[in-house]
């Protein structure tokens, strides 16, 4: 895995944008709001998508895929955006570097929290998600490129049980398999306490494959 410098901090997105601008609310306001995030989210990607020639998986669900519960207050929810704008860096990078196919993201294992060196106040909050793919060499080498670009500098890539299907001629292969990206944003400990619900387990039930 590329580790990003720990300086970084974040960057815009449409998922992102919406949360500081949507985060006050009663709990339903916040779930509409939520649905709406989503929906922003799925249209700007089946643009990029259709321009390039490429089927987008259908849009993920707040319950299925984000495990929104009725009574999440806004401090929960900005984990909820958090995963929905790393999910969109994600996709947003596969269709620029021309992959064949997109699968539907999967969210492997539940955030991973680690302490700050020298800033008791801070955690660096670790998602991961897993997204099925069919892609050519030359796409994953772009994969690899632009995964390294300043404009995507939260995403490490680890490319799992890729397999090559097809002709010998390797300009004709293809790779099928998993790529997961691995993103991070830095917390505030004490309100990210209460995104967790000091120690509630996430609510998000992955997929199956």
């Amino acid at each position: 895995i590329r580790r990003p410098p720990r300086s970084t901090q974040g960057v815009s997105s449409a998922a992102s944008d919406v949360y500081k601008r949507q985060v006050e609310g009663k709990s339903g306001e916040l779930s509409i709001k939520f649905d709406q995030a989503i929906q922003k989210t799925w249209a700007g990607l089946r643009q990029q998508a259709n321009k390039a020639g490429i089927i987008l998986p259908t849009a993920l669900t707040r319950d299925e895929d984000f495990g929104v519960d009725q009574d999440d207050g806004a401090a929960r929810y900005q984990e909820h955006y958090s995963y929905l704008s790393m999910v969109e860096k994600s996709l947003g990078l596969l269709i620029n570097a021309g992959v064949n196919e997109i699968g539907t993201p999967i969210e492997i294992e539940p955030p991973e929290r680690l302490d700050v060196n020298d800033n008791e106040s801070t955690v660096c909050v670790y998602q991961r998600v897993s997204i099925p793919v069919t892609l050519s060499f030359a796409s994953l080498q772009n994969v690899l490129d632009k995964a390294q670009e300043p404009s995507e500098p939260h995403l490490q890539v680890m490319l799992k049980n890729l397999d090559a299907k097809g002709s010998a001629n390797e300009e004709e292969r293809v790779l099928q398999g998993v790529i997961d990206f691995v993103g991070f944003r830095l917390a505030e400990k004490e309100q990210d306490e209460r995104s967790t619900g000091a120690g509630r387990p996430s609510g998000r039930r992955r997929r199956i494959r």
